[in-house]
C-alpha cells in the first residue's frame, strides 16, 4: 500500500467509524469507488473497531460472549480468524 493509500485509509476510517454500521458499506463505496485495496483495509479496520468498542464498561465482544453468544458468530471478522494463533498460544 502506498503512503497516499495509507493516508486515505486513515481518513476514511476516521469518518466512517462514526456512521451507523448499516450505512458504512454504501458510504465507503461512494467515497472510494476506484481502490479496492483501500476499501478492503477500511472494512477490516471497521470490523475490528466494532468488536472492540466498549458499551458501558465491557467491550462488545465480551458482552456478546457473556450473553451466551459464540465467538465464531460474533461478527464477520470471526470467520477470518479460524485457524489463526493469538500470541504464543
Amino acid at each position: 500500500m502506498t503512503p497516499e493509500q495509507c493516508k486515505r485509509v486513515e481518513e476514511l476510517f476516521d469518518k466512517l467509524v462514526e456512521f451507523p454500521t448499516r450505512q458504512r458499506d454504501e458510504e465507503l463505496a461512494c467515497q472510494c469507488p476506484d481502490d479496492n485495496e483501500v476499501r478492503q483495509e477500511v472494512t477490516r479496520l471497521l470490523m475490528c473497531a466494532d468488536l472492540t468498542v466498549s458499551h458501558g464498561d465491557e467491550p462488545t465482544l465480551l458482552r456478546h460472549l457473556r450473553a451466551g453468544g459464540s465467538f465464531l458468530a460474533a461478527g464477520p471478522l470471526a470467520a477470518s480468524l479460524i485457524g489463526s494463533s493469538i500470541g504464543p498460544y
